[in-house]
Protein backbone atom coordinates (compact mmCIF):
# COMPACT_ATOMS: atom_id res chain seq x y z
CA UNK A 1 0.00 0.00 0.00
CA UNK A 2 1.20 3.61 -0.96
CA UNK A 3 1.40 6.35 1.26
CA UNK A 4 -1.27 7.90 -0.51
CA UNK A 5 -3.34 5.74 -0.08
CA UNK A 6 -2.82 5.41 3.74
CA UNK A 7 -3.21 9.34 3.99
CA UNK A 8 -6.44 8.59 2.16
CA UNK A 9 -7.81 6.51 4.75
CA UNK A 10 -6.76 8.93 7.52
CA UNK A 11 -8.39 11.46 5.73
CA UNK A 12 -11.96 9.01 5.58
CA UNK A 13 -11.38 8.03 9.09
CA UNK A 14 -11.22 11.77 10.52
CA UNK A 15 -13.99 13.00 7.81
CA UNK A 16 -16.37 10.08 9.14
CA UNK A 17 -15.69 11.57 12.82
CA UNK A 18 -18.80 14.06 11.68
CA UNK A 19 -21.08 11.68 11.90
CA UNK A 20 -21.19 12.19 15.60
CA UNK A 21 -22.75 15.15 15.17
CA UNK A 22 -25.47 14.24 13.27
CA UNK A 23 -28.67 13.81 15.53
CA UNK A 24 -31.37 11.38 15.30
CA UNK A 25 -34.73 11.57 16.53
CA UNK A 26 -34.48 9.14 18.48
CA UNK A 27 -33.35 10.38 22.48
CA UNK A 28 -31.17 8.02 24.76
CA UNK A 29 -33.24 5.61 27.14
CA UNK A 30 -32.98 7.99 30.00
CA UNK A 31 -34.43 10.86 27.54
CA UNK A 32 -31.82 13.41 28.68
CA UNK A 33 -30.53 14.05 25.07
CA UNK A 34 -31.07 12.75 21.24
CA UNK A 35 -28.48 10.14 20.10
CA UNK A 36 -26.14 10.52 16.89
CA UNK A 37 -25.63 8.50 14.48
CA UNK A 38 -22.45 7.34 15.18
CA UNK A 39 -24.08 6.18 18.48
CA UNK A 40 -26.74 4.19 16.90
CA UNK A 41 -24.37 2.92 14.44
CA UNK A 42 -22.44 1.29 17.40
CA UNK A 43 -25.30 0.35 18.90
CA UNK A 44 -26.78 -1.33 16.11
CA UNK A 45 -23.22 -3.54 15.43
CA UNK A 46 -23.65 -4.94 19.55
CA UNK A 47 -26.75 -5.98 18.69
CA UNK A 48 -25.51 -7.89 15.52
CA UNK A 49 -23.07 -9.74 18.12
CA UNK A 50 -25.62 -11.01 20.20
CA UNK A 51 -28.57 -11.42 18.48
CA UNK A 52 -27.08 -13.25 15.39
CA UNK A 53 -27.71 -16.25 16.85
CA UNK A 54 -31.38 -15.46 16.52
CA UNK A 55 -31.70 -14.78 12.87
CA UNK A 56 -34.01 -17.43 10.94
CA UNK A 57 -31.42 -18.82 8.77
CA UNK A 58 -27.84 -18.32 8.85
CA UNK A 59 -25.88 -14.73 8.63
CA UNK A 60 -22.24 -13.85 8.06
CA UNK A 61 -21.79 -11.44 10.87
CA UNK A 62 -18.64 -9.87 10.17
CA UNK A 63 -20.66 -8.78 7.21
CA UNK A 64 -23.70 -7.78 9.04
CA UNK A 65 -21.33 -5.70 10.95
CA UNK A 66 -20.60 -4.47 8.58
CA UNK A 67 -23.67 -2.94 6.59
CA UNK A 68 -24.44 -1.57 10.03
CA UNK A 69 -21.34 0.43 10.45
CA UNK A 70 -21.59 1.87 7.03
CA UNK A 71 -25.29 2.47 6.28
CA UNK A 72 -25.96 5.60 7.99
CA UNK A 73 -22.25 7.44 7.32
CA UNK A 74 -23.90 9.07 4.26
CA UNK A 75 -25.89 10.99 6.96
CA UNK A 76 -22.85 12.91 7.43
CA UNK A 77 -24.22 15.06 4.40
CA UNK A 78 -27.38 13.97 3.84
CA UNK A 79 -28.48 14.35 7.02
CA UNK A 80 -30.82 12.03 8.82
CA UNK A 81 -33.89 11.67 7.40
CA UNK A 82 -36.71 10.79 10.23
CA UNK A 83 -38.33 7.54 9.42
CA UNK A 84 -41.52 9.37 9.11
CA UNK A 85 -41.13 12.75 7.37
CA UNK A 86 -43.03 12.23 3.96
CA UNK A 87 -41.31 15.49 2.88
CA UNK A 88 -37.96 14.48 3.45
CA UNK A 89 -38.08 11.07 1.60
CA UNK A 90 -38.63 12.83 -1.51
CA UNK A 91 -35.37 13.70 -2.08
CA UNK A 92 -33.67 11.02 0.38
CA UNK A 93 -32.43 8.65 -2.41
CA UNK A 94 -30.87 11.82 -4.14
CA UNK A 95 -29.39 13.68 -1.38
CA UNK A 96 -27.72 10.02 -0.12
CA UNK A 97 -26.36 9.07 -3.12
CA UNK A 98 -24.58 12.25 -3.85
CA UNK A 99 -23.03 11.79 -0.44
CA UNK A 100 -21.78 8.37 -0.34
CA UNK A 101 -20.25 9.38 -3.85
CA UNK A 102 -18.43 11.86 -2.14
CA UNK A 103 -17.73 10.75 1.11
CA UNK A 104 -16.66 6.92 0.28
CA UNK A 105 -14.92 8.64 -2.70
CA UNK A 106 -12.36 9.90 -0.20
CA UNK A 107 -11.03 6.15 0.31
CA UNK A 108 -8.43 3.94 -2.23
CA UNK A 109 -10.78 2.95 -5.07
CA UNK A 110 -10.91 -0.71 -4.01
CA UNK A 111 -12.00 0.28 -0.54
CA UNK A 112 -14.13 2.77 -1.98
CA UNK A 113 -15.72 0.26 -3.97
CA UNK A 114 -16.43 -1.86 -1.16
CA UNK A 115 -17.92 0.63 1.31
CA UNK A 116 -20.37 1.38 -1.89
CA UNK A 117 -21.28 -2.34 -2.47
CA UNK A 118 -21.78 -2.75 1.55
CA UNK A 119 -23.89 0.65 1.20
CA UNK A 120 -25.72 -0.13 -1.49
CA UNK A 121 -26.81 -4.09 0.06
CA UNK A 122 -28.56 -2.47 3.12
CA UNK A 123 -30.40 -0.24 0.80
CA UNK A 124 -31.17 -3.15 -1.49
CA UNK A 125 -32.14 -5.15 1.39
CA UNK A 126 -32.66 -8.19 -0.52
CA UNK A 127 -29.50 -10.36 1.32
CA UNK A 128 -30.37 -12.74 4.62
CA UNK A 129 -27.76 -10.36 6.54
CA UNK A 130 -29.01 -6.86 4.83
CA UNK A 131 -32.45 -8.23 6.15
CA UNK A 132 -31.27 -9.16 9.56
CA UNK A 133 -29.37 -5.57 9.62
CA UNK A 134 -32.30 -4.23 8.55
CA UNK A 135 -34.55 -5.54 11.45
CA UNK A 136 -31.85 -4.40 13.98
CA UNK A 137 -32.19 -1.19 12.57
CA UNK A 138 -35.65 -1.11 13.29
CA UNK A 139 -35.61 -2.75 16.81
CA UNK A 140 -33.20 -0.58 18.34
CA UNK A 141 -35.05 3.30 18.28
CA UNK A 142 -38.07 1.23 19.41
CA UNK A 143 -36.45 -0.52 22.49
CA UNK A 144 -35.03 3.72 22.82
CA UNK A 145 -38.71 5.11 22.44
CA UNK A 146 -40.32 2.88 24.89
CA UNK A 147 -37.65 3.03 27.28
CA UNK A 148 -37.55 6.90 27.52
CA UNK A 149 -41.07 7.34 27.46
CA UNK A 150 -42.19 7.55 23.86
CA UNK A 151 -39.51 9.32 22.52
CA UNK A 152 -40.12 10.64 18.82
CA UNK A 153 -43.43 8.47 19.16
CA UNK A 154 -44.65 11.15 21.25
CA UNK A 155 -42.88 13.80 20.09
CA UNK A 156 -43.75 13.66 16.61
CA UNK A 157 -47.59 12.48 17.01
CA UNK A 158 -46.94 9.10 15.48
CA UNK A 159 -49.49 6.25 14.92
CA UNK A 160 -50.07 2.72 15.02
CA UNK A 161 -49.90 2.21 11.61
CA UNK A 162 -47.19 3.57 11.32
CA UNK A 163 -45.05 2.07 13.39
CA UNK A 164 -46.53 -1.50 12.50
CA UNK A 165 -45.17 -1.07 8.83
CA UNK A 166 -42.04 0.23 10.39
CA UNK A 167 -41.21 -2.62 12.23
CA UNK A 168 -42.72 -5.34 10.02
CA UNK A 169 -39.23 -6.40 9.18
CA UNK A 170 -38.64 -7.95 12.14
CA UNK A 171 -41.13 -10.27 11.93
CA UNK A 172 -39.03 -12.84 9.49
CA UNK A 173 -35.69 -11.37 9.74
CA UNK A 174 -35.99 -11.85 13.69
CA UNK A 175 -38.87 -13.69 14.45
CA UNK A 176 -37.49 -14.29 17.84
CA UNK A 177 -38.17 -10.41 19.01
CA UNK A 178 -41.77 -10.38 17.08
CA UNK A 179 -43.85 -11.02 20.38
CA UNK A 180 -42.07 -8.55 22.25
CA UNK A 181 -42.83 -5.75 19.33
CA UNK A 182 -46.33 -6.13 19.62
CA UNK A 183 -46.49 -6.25 23.68
CA UNK A 184 -44.39 -2.73 23.35
CA UNK A 185 -46.61 -1.17 20.82
CA UNK A 186 -49.79 -2.00 23.10
CA UNK A 187 -48.58 -0.97 25.64
CA UNK A 188 -47.16 2.11 24.63
CA UNK A 189 -50.73 2.57 22.83
CA UNK A 190 -52.57 2.25 26.24
CA UNK A 191 -50.14 4.98 27.68
CA UNK A 192 -50.95 7.40 24.85
CA UNK A 193 -47.06 7.25 23.66
CA UNK A 194 -48.44 5.97 20.12
CA UNK A 195 -52.02 7.26 18.70
CA UNK A 196 -54.49 5.43 17.50
CA UNK A 197 -54.38 5.56 13.36
CA UNK A 198 -57.99 6.75 12.34
CA UNK A 199 -56.57 6.07 8.63
CA UNK A 200 -56.11 2.69 9.28
CA UNK A 201 -57.97 0.23 6.84
CA UNK A 202 -60.05 -2.70 8.31
CA UNK A 203 -57.98 -5.74 8.86
CA UNK A 204 -54.68 -3.88 6.86
CA UNK A 205 -52.62 -0.97 6.61
CA UNK A 206 -53.39 2.29 4.73
CA UNK A 207 -50.77 2.22 1.66
CA UNK A 208 -49.73 5.48 1.96
CA UNK A 209 -48.51 4.97 5.40
CA UNK A 210 -46.89 1.63 4.39
CA UNK A 211 -44.91 3.74 1.84
CA UNK A 212 -44.04 6.19 4.19
CA UNK A 213 -42.29 3.85 6.77
CA UNK A 214 -39.50 2.52 4.37
CA UNK A 215 -37.43 4.79 2.34
CA UNK A 216 -36.70 2.18 -0.14
CA UNK A 217 -40.22 2.68 -1.13
CA UNK A 218 -40.64 5.93 -2.36
CA UNK A 219 -38.57 6.39 -5.46
CA UNK A 220 -40.21 3.80 -7.57
CA UNK A 221 -43.40 5.67 -6.06
CA UNK A 222 -41.96 8.95 -7.32
CA UNK A 223 -40.86 7.17 -11.05
CA UNK A 224 -43.80 5.74 -11.74
CA UNK A 225 -46.57 6.65 -14.46
CA UNK A 226 -49.48 5.31 -14.58
CA UNK A 227 -50.86 4.29 -17.97
CA UNK A 228 -53.95 6.50 -18.05
CA UNK A 229 -55.45 5.23 -21.25
CA UNK A 230 -55.70 1.51 -19.27
CA UNK A 231 -56.77 3.36 -16.29
CA UNK A 232 -59.93 5.44 -17.77
CA UNK A 233 -60.96 1.71 -19.34
CA UNK A 234 -60.70 0.24 -15.87
CA UNK A 235 -62.57 2.78 -14.15
CA UNK A 236 -64.97 2.55 -16.82
CA UNK A 237 -65.32 -1.50 -16.45
CA UNK A 238 -64.96 -1.17 -12.70
CA UNK A 239 -65.29 1.98 -10.88
CA UNK A 240 -65.14 0.47 -7.35
CA UNK A 241 -62.88 -2.57 -6.18
CA UNK A 242 -61.15 -3.18 -2.99
CA UNK A 243 -57.53 -4.67 -3.18
CA UNK A 244 -55.69 -6.84 -0.51
CA UNK A 245 -52.00 -6.34 -0.77
CA UNK A 246 -49.80 -9.18 0.40
CA UNK A 247 -46.42 -8.03 1.25
CA UNK A 248 -43.39 -7.50 3.69
CA UNK A 249 -41.20 -4.57 3.67
CA UNK A 250 -37.90 -6.83 2.86
CA UNK A 251 -39.12 -8.18 -0.37
CA UNK A 252 -37.38 -6.54 -3.54
CA UNK A 253 -40.65 -7.51 -5.33
CA UNK A 254 -42.87 -5.24 -2.90
CA UNK A 255 -40.78 -2.61 -2.66
CA UNK A 256 -40.91 -2.27 -6.65
CA UNK A 257 -44.46 -3.10 -6.94
CA UNK A 258 -46.50 -1.53 -3.83
CA UNK A 259 -45.36 1.58 -4.53
CA UNK A 260 -46.64 0.99 -8.42
CA UNK A 261 -49.76 0.16 -7.59
CA UNK A 262 -50.54 2.50 -4.61
CA UNK A 263 -49.94 5.07 -7.58
CA UNK A 264 -51.78 3.55 -10.14
CA UNK A 265 -54.83 3.47 -7.47
CA UNK A 266 -54.56 7.03 -6.85
CA UNK A 267 -55.84 7.63 -10.34
CA UNK A 268 -59.10 5.36 -8.98
CA UNK A 269 -60.67 6.76 -6.22
CA UNK A 270 -62.90 4.80 -5.43
CA UNK A 271 -61.00 1.76 -5.38
CA UNK A 272 -60.11 0.76 -1.46
CA UNK A 273 -56.71 -0.51 -0.60
CA UNK A 274 -55.54 -2.54 2.72
CA UNK A 275 -51.83 -3.46 3.06
CA UNK A 276 -51.45 -6.68 4.96
CA UNK A 277 -48.90 -8.62 5.94
CA UNK A 278 -47.72 -11.90 4.32
CA UNK A 279 -48.62 -13.98 8.03
CA UNK A 280 -51.98 -11.74 8.05
CA UNK A 281 -55.44 -14.29 9.35
CA UNK A 282 -56.19 -12.99 5.50
CA UNK A 283 -53.03 -14.86 4.01
CA UNK A 284 -54.82 -18.61 4.52
CA UNK A 285 -58.51 -17.51 3.16
CA UNK A 286 -57.12 -16.11 0.51
CA UNK A 287 -53.68 -19.05 -0.01
CA UNK A 288 -51.30 -16.54 0.32
CA UNK A 289 -47.97 -18.06 -1.02
CA UNK A 290 -45.78 -15.60 -2.49
CA UNK A 291 -45.35 -12.00 -2.11
CA UNK A 292 -46.43 -8.93 -3.33
CA UNK A 293 -49.56 -10.79 -4.35
CA UNK A 294 -52.32 -8.29 -5.94
CA UNK A 295 -55.71 -9.47 -4.63
CA UNK A 296 -59.23 -7.94 -6.06
CA UNK A 297 -62.03 -7.79 -4.85
CA UNK A 298 -65.62 -7.09 -5.77
CA UNK A 299 -66.69 -4.71 -3.50
CA UNK A 300 -70.63 -5.50 -3.31
CA UNK A 301 -70.26 -9.88 -3.78
CA UNK A 302 -66.82 -10.13 -1.54
CA UNK A 303 -65.82 -12.11 -4.90
CA UNK A 304 -62.55 -12.82 -6.46
CA UNK A 305 -61.79 -11.21 -9.60
CA UNK A 306 -58.51 -12.46 -10.19
CA UNK A 307 -54.76 -11.49 -8.27
CA UNK A 308 -51.37 -10.29 -9.61
CA UNK A 309 -48.49 -12.18 -8.18
CA UNK A 310 -44.99 -10.98 -7.69
CA UNK A 311 -44.76 -9.35 -10.82
CA UNK A 312 -47.38 -8.29 -14.18
CA UNK A 313 -46.73 -10.26 -17.05
CA UNK A 314 -47.58 -6.70 -19.21
CA UNK A 315 -48.12 -4.23 -16.52
CA UNK A 316 -49.96 -3.66 -13.33
CA UNK A 317 -52.66 -1.62 -15.57
CA UNK A 318 -52.64 -4.12 -18.55
CA UNK A 319 -52.88 -7.36 -15.87
CA UNK A 320 -55.63 -5.77 -14.17
CA UNK A 321 -57.66 -4.53 -16.80
CA UNK A 322 -57.53 -8.16 -18.50
CA UNK A 323 -58.40 -9.35 -14.88
CA UNK A 324 -61.48 -7.48 -15.09
CA UNK A 325 -62.65 -8.10 -18.53
CA UNK A 326 -62.24 -12.00 -17.95
CA UNK A 327 -64.61 -11.44 -14.69
CA UNK A 328 -67.01 -9.32 -16.67
CA UNK A 329 -66.99 -12.01 -19.28
CA UNK A 330 -65.62 -9.49 -22.04
CA UNK A 331 -62.76 -11.44 -22.71
CA UNK A 332 -61.90 -11.01 -27.10
CA UNK A 333 -64.50 -8.32 -26.89
CA UNK A 334 -64.04 -4.55 -26.56
CA UNK A 335 -64.34 -3.66 -23.59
Amino acid sequence: MSNDEFAAQIDFLIEIDKLKRVLRQTPLSDDSRRENSAEHSWHLAVMAMLLADHAPQPVDLPRVMELVLVHDIVEIDAGDTFCYDEAGYLDKAAREQAAAERIFGILPDAQADRCMALWREFEAGESAEAQFATALDRLQPMLLNWRSGGGSWRNHDVREAQVQARQSPIRDALPVAWPMVQETIAEAMALGLIRPDEELLPDGIDPQAYLNSDPGFMPYYDRYQPDLERIRQIEALQPRADLLIFSEAWCGDCRRNVPRWTRLVEELPQWRNRVLPREAPHSTRYQIVRIPTFVLLDPDSGAEMGRIVENPQQSLEADSLAILQRYHGLTGRNA
